[in-house]
């Protein structure tokens, strides 16, 4: 070991830039890379792979060796970790690293709870400690709009606030009075760069056809008003999806997703896709008519319709076209929900979280496939069926344990690994009703699940990364998160 106590010294301007971007977490841990007195670090570009890098640490330096940006932040990740974990040393020797997967993800649900730039800017902090690089931010569904549009700007105004006098009424612990929020184009911004200075890439969810319940309210023709039946989804949402039928529903469409294609610089978009009740176009009179028109036989083909035309448009916007199992496959558990007739785009990127079987089945058929089931990775299920838990259980209560024992590929034949883009975690936000519970639905679950994506399958065991996830807490703790026990 060298006794460095936290003090290092960096003067390349890549490590310096990047030094200065991961400031709000070292300088929290009382480590300081710009001491002239401390142990130098030194940058060595190599031809690795984007994220992956080594360490030599000797008694006179550190040397990283890595292609740029991604490789080296990932360095000092790790020597910030190092440095926590021996208390102000440094182990001698030399360190290689690089990740399992590509997609390393974790999802926030703004919809139903509004939660602000500052927590969101706390999480990307956190993802970035555990070397996470994919921030899914959904921003609308049944009972919200977050997302300030020049286009529709009635969206936020009606529909991101809810209360007794609002358009949305309470819901989800929400009171009489005024509650929500909305992100504006500067917040967006302001997220996207923070996001990109932690090599974190943001994937906006605007959530289609279904899950639609308050866009319906704020815009009504994008629903058959003819239409003489009513449905509800599986939340007891009437009414809730979007007529693929109607010209108006394909102006809304086409310019919403132009302008989200232009605030958001990543190249996908996810447009959600799951839950469509099956009777949503009953006695639709213009569905009739379209499907007569086009000879479509069955609502699930206008769900691909819908699908593709969509991938189609995005395509044309340089974007590409991200959407639940549902998109790609029927459903997995009857609900009263409907899926795919098996003929959409193979661009699409799909994300299987209705069950671990539905990503293979994915795969299977040719889909580039995030693998994100809810019996292991919805961190809004309770950790187990103590009274005292926060969270549901309709997928499993999840301890920390099963997370990290989860093995995402053992049983997808090796010949479909190169279309597994990754895995991600979920934070649904229906039992999130205080912004104290945020912490402990997340930590340390996220950090565990950030192990399994990055190391390979042959990596400790419960005891040994227990203890690493100990010491790892007390950097949470000195970042301002709680953690639940484990």
């Amino acid at each position: 070991f060298i006794s460095c106590k936290n003090n290092f010294f960096v003067n390349d301007l890549e490590l310096v830039e990047i030094a200065n971007y991961l400031g709000k977490i070292y300088r929290n841990l009382n480590i300081d890379f710009f001491s002239k007195n401390g142990l130098k670090i030194i940058y060595k570009k190599e031809n690795l792979k984007n994220e992956e890098y080594s360490i030599n640490i000797s008694k006179k330096y550190v040397i990283i060796s890595a292609l740029g940006f991604s490789g080296i932040f990932y360095a000092l990740i790790s020597i910030i970790h190092l440095i926590s974990f021996h208390n102000n040393k440094l182990p001698l020797g030399s360190i290689y690293d690089n990740p399992k997967f590509k997609w390393r993800g974790m999802h926030l649900d703004c919809a139903r709870q509004f939660h602000t730039v500052r927590q969101i800017k706390k999480l990307l902090n956190y993802m970035a400690l555990f070397k996470l690089n994919r921030f899914h931010w959904h921003l609308t569904d049944n009972e919200s709009w977050r997302l300030d549009l020049k286009s529709y700007p009635q969206l936020v105004r009606q529909s991101a606030f809810r209360g007794y006098r609002e358009m949305i009424p309470p819901v989800y612990g929400s009171g009489f009075k005024r509650y929500g929020g909305y992100y504006s184009l500067r917040d967006v911004k302001e997220i996207v760069k923070y996001a990109k200075k932690l090599n974190i890439e943001v994937m906006p969810e605007i959530e289609l056809p279904a899950h639609s319940w308050a866009t319906i309210q704020v815009l009504p023709n994008l629903h058959d008003r003819m239409q003489n039946s009513r449905f509800q989804d599986i939340g007891n949402y009437e009414n809730n999806t979007i007529n693929p039928a109607l010209e108006s529903t394909w102006s809304f469409l086409e310019t919403v997703l132009k302008e989200v294609s232009e605030i958001f610089p990543f190249s996908l978009i996810h447009i959600g896709v799951d839950e469509r009740p099956k009777n949503a176009w009953d006695n639709s009179p213009k569905m009739i008519k379209f499907m007569k028109k086009n000879k479509i036989n069955n609502f699930d083909e206008i769900q691909d319709y819908f699908v593709n035309r969509i991938i189609k448009f995005l395509k044309n916007n340089n974007k590409r076209t991200a959407a639940w199992n549902e998109a790609a496959l029927p459903v997995h558990n009857d609900i009263g929900s409907s899926g795919s007739a098996g003929k959409i785009d193979k661009n699409c990127l799909i994300f299987g979280w209705e069950h671990p079987s539905v990503s293979l089945e994915s795969l299977k058929k040719g889909f580039e496939t995030v693998i994100c089931p809810g019996q292991i990775c919805y961190f809004d299920m309770a950790y187990n069926n103590s009274t005292k838990e926060r969270g549901l259980c309709w997928a499993a209560t999840i301890e920390t344990k099963q997370v990290h024992e989860w093995q995402p590929l053992k049983n997808i034949p090796n010949k479909y690994y190169d279309l597994v883009k990754g895995i991600q975690g979920q934070l649904w936000s229906e039992t999130l009703t205080h912004k104290n519970y945020f912490d402990l639905m997340v930590n340390p679950r996220l950090a565990t699940l950030a192990e399994v994506s990055w190391s390979s399958d042959k990596r400790r065991n419960w005891k040994k990364f227990k203890s690493a996830l100990s010491q790892a807490m007390k950097i949470t703790k000195k970042l301002g998160w709680s953690n639940h026990n484990f």
